[in-house]
């Protein structure tokens, strides 16, 4: 099975009684972006509806084409070798 790359850091930087309470932290973080993406949209949305003229079709579309790059940069940076990195354990 292959392991995410950021599990891979974590696995890296971190001591091995640590790394599933990292890994979680990860997982809950993302969970939370997750859950407060909708919020920070509809807000962000009747800001520059109320101060810029903007059409709500050009917003989605802007939203659409960041979430597009970032889809890219992941897959991106997935496909490239992460770096050994030194690691002191103390």
């Amino acid at each position: 099975m292959r392991v995410p790359c950021r599990f891979r850091v974590a696995q890296q930087e971190f001591p091995k009684a640590k790394v599933q309470r990292v890994v979680s932290l990860i997982v809950a973080g993302a969970q939370a972006a997750y859950a407060f993406a909708p919020v920070c949209f509809a807000s962000v949305h009747a800001l520059s509806a109320a101060h810029i003229e903007v059409s709500a079709v050009s917003f989605f579309a802007t939203t659409g084409m960041v979430q597009a790059l970032a889809i890219l940069l992941t897959l991106v940076g997935e496909r490239q070798a992460a770096p050994k990195l030194a690691v002191s354990r103390r």
